[in-house]
């Protein structure tokens, strides 16, 4: 037998069909050499032992990976403007990560104190009559709950994966996963072994993010409610009713500029993405932050208006209203409340000026900042509209492909 490291038979050199699911075993047609696609056998030979049933392949259209590509690199307003001209996209690897699938149903006790509000009667004598004051009091009772959450969560069973698995699939549908006889990896996937145990995997990935969905449904639970002091009962219990072994599919398209490389990897289908990183301009970026510092500076540099004098006149006016109204006449109070609420919008004119001056500061500064920004997205529109691929190894399947963009 020969090892194919392309699509053409290594005995003769005719063109070699790849069949669906053909676990890594090929007969060409012409010379009848059985050749051997050695990625699909590893992936099958694992497949068998670690008893894989499903999983997610690689179908992304290269108009996909070129148009999420282009996103990515555009995402930082900070990027060389040159880097659609310049950089190259170098090459398409294909791996194929293991993965459990688990069932999770969740509870958790919570407890809080809810606001009980309670009408509270004073009765003042004033000499000739008596006046009854009326006040809303509100007291927290302490109470309790129980939440519930029911999650089908994926996790890497691969460590060096893990993080990877994590960002991309670990709430993909299970619905969306395909039978392992429909799964079709190409011939020079590279596949993870298994090396992560169901407990680890378990423990440290997904019982976290269940911990947390919990606190979000009891916060869900009391959302409208006049509530204080939030905690999470220790001991919550999680329950995993299933657990499937699966295979993931994930791209890595690597984009070179300026003599370095980044990364860019996707689901199977490339909906879903996580970068290591794309390029960026320091000097811009640079420009950036000293054109926000500047503004922040700017603001900083107007002088506040002293309104010692309002604060002491607003609480003078309290204090002195309710002392003479205790010891003279109730109408005093109110007399002192009007005085303090003379006082309050007289310091708020005060501080209209200033308010004014900072806001207009803000808003010059920031239309040259949104102005330096967009400039990354004209660069990125100018490179769409002439409907050209970045160079490299999609420059001839999405050349006139205006999906690709």
């Amino acid at each position: 037998m020969s090892n194919v490291t392309d699509f053409r038979c290594n005995g003769c050199g005719s063109p070699l069909k790849i069949p669906k699911n053909s676990r890594g075993h090929v007969t060409c047609p012409s010379c009848k050499t059985d050749c051997v696609l050695e990625g699909l056998v590893k992936n099958a030979e694992m497949a068998a032992k670690e008893n894989i049933n499903s999983g997610f392949p690689l179908i992304a259209e290269p108009s996909v990976l070129h148009r999420t590509l282009l996103n990515c690199i555009a995402s930082n307003p900070n990027i060389p403007l040159d880097v659609f001209e310049n950089g190259e996209v170098v090459r398409e690897e294909h791996y194929c990560a293991p993965a459990y699938l688990f069932y999770c149903n969740a509870t958790a006790s919570y407890h809080y104190e809810i606001a009980q509000w309670t009408t509270h009667k004073t009765a003042i004598d004033l000499g000739d009559r008596t006046r009854v004051e009326k006040e809303q009091i509100r007291d927290y009772t302490p109470m309790n709950s129980t939440a519930y959450v029911s999650k089908a969560m994926i996790t890497s069973g691969n460590k060096s994966a893990a993080e990877l698995i994590n960002d991309i699939y670990m709430f993909l549908d299970p619905n969306r996963l395909y039978d392992f006889e429909d799964l079709d990896f190409p011939h020079d996937v590279i596949t993870y072994d298994f090396n992560m145990p169901q407990a680890a995997a378990f423990n440290e990935y997904v019982r976290p993010v269940m911990e947390y969905l919990l606190e979000l449904e009891a916060q869900r639970a009391l959302d409208g409610k006049d509530y204080q002091n939030l905690t999470m009962g220790g001991g919550s219990r999680i329950d995993k009713d299933e657990i499937v072994r699966i295979y993931l599919g994930l791209y890595r398209v690597v984009f070179k500029y300026g003599g370095e490389e980044y990364s860019l990897w996707l689901s199977g289908d490339g909906k879903d993405f996580r970068t290591d990183g794309m390029p960026v301009d320091h000097q811009r970026d640079a420009q950036l932050n000293a054109k926000r510092q500047a503004m922040e500076s700017e603001v900083a540099s107007v002088p506040v208006p002293s309104t010692g004098k309002f604060t002491g006149g607003f609480w003078g006016c309290i204090g002195g209203g309710l002392l003479l109204g205790a010891i003279i006449h109730p109408i005093l109070i109110l007399l002192g409340i009007g005085g303090a609420v003379y006082f309050k919008i007289a310091k708020s004119k005060m501080m209209a000026p200033y308010h004014s001056k900072c806001t207009e500061i803000r808003g010059r500064h920031q239309a040259g900042i949104d102005e330096f920004e967009a400039q990354a997205s004209r660069a990125l529109q100018q490179f769409r509209d002439r409907r050209q691929p970045l160079r490299g190894v999609y420059e001839h399947s999405c050349a006139g492909d205006s999906s690709a963009f």
